[in-house]
């Protein structure tokens, strides 16, 4: 540009191995950490396909520059950011070579919106929820497991759910489908499973495989308790790399105690599951899985989010993960917290009542075109 000359990346990678001899002021190349940090901020920008690339040019140019003996030491911290050698030191690019490289643009998310929550800057107006009756929660499970697979994409009737759920009735043509919805229900149903919190990163990893391992047994395709091993995104927007998951997940789990009440770490996990995107599939049934665990584990009322909800709940998390606002999504889920704890789950009959009468089963679309919103239980009694 204007006539000045800029170098590519392999070979800006290749020069700044050779060694400074300037003994002040600022040196003309970067030292070997300066130089595992770049390599490593390099693997967070770019897919290892390119990566791979840099190193290729990389080691063209040092034959032509007659470098070679510096290739030998960017090759390996190449390998060492994309997993295939070790690398010594306390930066980034030692838990990279070892599979637990964390992705450092969202951990710095996660901290925002830690922060964010802890300070009480997020918290919706106080709630007043009613008290937590077990006997008035019979069929919450069934209709918990019904709505957050119905936002997924996984849609049944509540007829045809019910048959699923409770008749063992399997639809022929939908056997993965039926059981998406019965192994989240046993899942939701089990009080102590339902009820437990990961204590330490090493839990959390286990809990959340034992958990996509349930669920989706009937998708082999989806490598049921595994980690991803491709990148995955939700139209341009993509999630967590691969190499980066277990890391990422470690790193955002230790934020989780800064959290001061259990709708704050509710969300918070629920955000951290959502935006790493762990597996092939299911993230969004384990996200809220998570969530409404911190609530149980302190007896308090569970997250169910309504079909008339869905496009709000998605908008929330957009909002968040691409610009770091999250009022949207806290209001949404204090409000299907606060209409959850209002509806009579005593039976599927009740539950059903309540769910159509508060518009929680429209469409969200269709509500939107209808003007129909979602409605408190008690503001109708």
């Amino acid at each position: 540009m204007g006539g000045v000359h800029r170098s590519s990346i392999p070979r800006a990678l290749i020069e700044n191995l050779a060694t400074s001899r300037t003994r002040k002021g600022i040196a003309r190349t970067l030292s070997t950490d300066e130089m595992a940090s770049w390599v490593a901020q390099l693997a967070q920008q770019y897919s290892p396909d390119r990566l791979n690339r840099f190193r290729d040019r990389a080691r063209e140019l040092s034959v032509l520059l007659d470098q070679e003996d510096r290739f030998a030491e960017l090759d390996k911290m190449i390998g060492a950011a994309l997993g295939t050698r070790q690398a010594p030191g306390n930066g980034l690019l030692a838990p990279m070579s070892k599979g637990e490289g964390w992705d450092v643009s969202r951990l710095a998310a996660f901290t925002n919106f830690a922060e964010q929550l802890r300070s009480g800057e997020l918290d919706p107006h106080p709630l007043q929820l009613p008290v937590l009756v077990p006997t008035a929660l019979a069929e919450q499970a069934f209709f918990e497991s019904y709505l957050s697979n119905f936002i997924e994409g996984t849609e049944f009737s509540v007829d045809e759910a019910i048959k699923i759920v409770y008749e063992h009735k399997v639809p022929s043509s939908r056997p993965a489908d039926a059981h998406d919805v019965s192994s989240t229900y046993v899942l939701i149903k089990d009080a102590e499973e339902s009820a437990t919190v990961a204590t330490s990163p090493d839990q959390l990893l286990e809990q959340l495989q034992n958990r996509h391992a349930r669920i989706l047994a009937l998708r082999p395709q989806n490598r049921p308790g595994q980690f991803k091993q491709e990148a995955n995104q939700f139209g341009s927007y993509r999630f967590v790399a691969p190499a980066q998951v277990r890391g990422t997940l470690r790193r955002g789990f230790e934020l989780r105690d800064q959290l001061l009440s259990p709708f704050q770490r509710a969300v918070y996990m629920m955000f951290l599951i959502s935006e790493v995107h762990p597996f092939d599939d299911g993230n969004g049934r384990l996200a809220r899985l998570a969530m409404n665990a911190e609530l149980s584990a302190e007896s308090q009322h569970r997250i169910l989010l309504p079909l008339i909800l869905r496009n709000d709940y998605l908008d929330g998390l957009r909002r968040l993960s691409r610009e770091g606002d999250g009022r949207l999504l806290v209001r949404v889920l204090a409000n299907a917290w606060q209409w959850g704890a209002q509806v009579d789950f005593s039976t599927l009959a009740s539950a059903r009542l309540w769910l159509e009468k508060t518009n929680a089963l429209i469409d969200a679309s269709d509500a939107q075109r209808l003007g129909k919103h979602l409605l408190l239980p008690a503001d109708l009694r």
